[in-house]
């Protein structure tokens, strides 16, 4: 069980990672998309960020979905070992 849990540890640290990284790459879209809105031909620009913002969108659902699981496994493990 221990091996299991530090497993789902590691799973977890993984993932707030990525979602760190995710945060930051939208970060950096949202302020390019600010700098080239003032520029002839942002369409395209916006239209690249917004199809990558979604993208985003689905890995942290994805991500919200696979952490709340986790977190549900190691609850009812912890709720085991206290019986």
């Amino acid at each position: 069980m221990e091996e299991e849990r530090e497993k789902l540890e590691k799973e977890i640290t993984e993932k707030r990672k990525e979602l760190e990284a995710g945060f930051r790459e939208l970060k950096f879209i949202k302020d390019e998309m600010a700098k080239s809105s003032k520029n002839e031909g942002s369409d395209k620009i916006v239209d690249a960020a917004s199809a990558v913002v979604a993208s985003m969108n689905q890995k942290l659902q994805t991500t919200m979905t696979e952490l709340k699981a986790v977190k549900e496994a190691l609850e009812k493990e912890r709720a085991q070992r206290s019986k």
